[in-house]
């Protein structure tokens, strides 16, 4: 699905297949053509700790607009999701 990949490629995961149908309605495609369009809404983290919110517009199978809400993102982003860590987990000895 369109919302995974752009959340993988942001480097944020997508919540527990959160992605629920929105609104349905008739729209034009590029050429002029009547097609269905579909808004979904989902969730997802940056840090494992906080939940966001996203949208996704379609038109047929296509992605016509894919957005974020602001989020954190993590002090690694190089680290596997479940290992990044926030500047208080940190402790010195």
């Amino acid at each position: 699905m369109a919302a995974q990949k752009h959340c993988q490629t942001l480097g944020v995961q997508l919540l527990d297949q959160s992605v629920s149908l929105k609104k349905v309605r008739l729209t034009k495609n590029t050429t002029g053509n009547l097609t269905i369009g579909r808004t979904y809404h989902f969730e997802f983290t940056s840090t494992g700790e906080e939940r966001y919110h996203g949208n996704i517009s379609m038109q047929s199978n296509r992605a016509v607009t894919i957005n974020l809400q602001p989020h954190r993102m993590p002090e690694n982003p190089e680290a596997p999701l479940a290992y990044r860590t926030s500047p208080s987990s940190h402790q010195d000895n």
